[in-house]
């Protein structure tokens, strides 16, 4: 079979792009003719990947928000313009698109909802203008099938009508229990709003009083950095706040902490969060809608925190790493909790629906 990925970007070091590339790998590895199509012109993976795979740059101005309102508008017709020429020269392929905006324009690019695949990593949620929701419904209902990343999601693109296979993404196990000695607290994400960085400053300077001065390291990029920066020395906080911008060596990151926050205003399905567990590191979150509390369950693998609420977040950080006992035993159950999550078991889902949708277009 003939599958090519629509995506933002394989250059980005995310959880998404990571997911994909290695799920395209694994299409790959058992014979199927990849291709990835990124619309930000990217062609360098973050990760290695198969030879076999093709990477192509279908370049839509729409996503680039450096340019006026007028100018993005006109790159989602060129946009469009494109995607048909891309999707006619790839006749009786299955194309897996990765968010709302891609999967509309490839569905009204050519007739392909018998062969489309739409792999939703944002969150239903999202969404608040009345047109994009109306257009992601009327296509998503369309569509070969949904892929949705919890149950909750899956729940709610089947109450609109839609054919869904609710796959979680996978994650790879490192099969250790790491000590409980560190004192450490590791954030990883997007430096932007809807991540909850601004949250993070007001944690690090609960932490600034406490005489145990826990030690929070940041790992990310985005467009709150100078922000981030600037706030870190206002409030005299670079003792105990340690920004070190995007890194691959995340194994570091995870070894080096003892606890991973994660302060998101809205998740999907958080990849970092099962990339703490697969290193059997407990995690403190925001009860988001709509990916946590899939994930995250209190006294097993971690604790859920109701939304916004930072001292309750630094009440439980300080009492989980006072309490180192507990703090190994959540470091166990993290671990066992990613186990679920094994390649093997997430892309033998993903075979089952490619041989459904093959099945049916005989």
């Amino acid at each position: 079979m003939q599958i090519v990925f629509v995506t933002k970007s394989v250059s980005i070091l995310g959880g998404k792009e990571k997911v994909l590339l290695n799920l395209a790998n694994h299409f790959a590895s058992i014979g199927h003719t990849v291709e990835i199509a990124s619309y930000d012109g990217s062609i360098s993976p973050v990760i290695k990947v198969d030879n076999s795979i093709k990477f192509t740059t279908l370049p839509i101005a729409y996503f680039n928000l450096d340019i006026g309102p007028v100018k993005r508008l006109f790159g989602l017709t060129s946009g469009w313009k494109h995607c048909k020429k891309f999707i006619a020269e790839r006749s009786g392929a299955l194309f897996i698109t990765t968010d709302h905006i891609i999967s509309i324009l490839v569905f009204f690019s050519k007739s392909v909802q018998d062969r489309m695949v739409i792999w939703e990593h944002l969150s239903f949620t999202v969404l608040k203008s009345s047109v994009w929701i109306w257009l992601r419904k009327y296509v998503y209902r369309r569509a070969k099938a949904i892929v949705a990343l919890n149950s909750t999601e899956a729940f709610f693109y089947q109450s609109i009508g839609c054919n869904v296979s609710c796959i979680p993404n996978a994650i790879q196990l490192n099969n250790q229990v790491k000590s409980a000695s560190q004192n450490g607290v590791v954030w990883i994400g997007g430096i932007t709003f809807e991540k909850g960085i601004e949250d993070v400053i007001e944690l690090a300077k609960i932490f600034k009083r406490d005489e145990r001065k826990i030690v929070i390291s940041i790992f990310g990029k985005g467009n709150r950095e100078l922000w981030l920066s600037e706030e870190i020395l206002v409030n005299n906080l670079s003792d105990i706040v340690f920004f070190h911008g995007e890194t691959k060596n995340i194994q570091e990151a995870y070894n080096n902490s003892a606890v991973l926050i994660l302060t998101s205003k809205h998740e999907c399905f958080p990849t970092v969060i099962l990339e703490a567990f697969s290193y059997s590191l407990p995690v403190i979150a925001y009860d988001c809608p709509t990916g946590p509390a899939t994930m995250v369950a209190n006294n097993k693998n971690g604790f859920l925190i109701p939304m916004g609420n930072v001292a309750k977040m630094s009440e439980q950080v300080l009492s989980l790493i006072d309490n180192k006992q507990l703090l190994r035993q959540l470091g166990e159950g993290a671990l066992r909790s990613a186990e679920g999550f094994s390649p093997e078991k997430i892309y033998l889902q993903w075979k089952v629906l490619l041989n459904t949708i093959s099945a049916d277009c005989k």
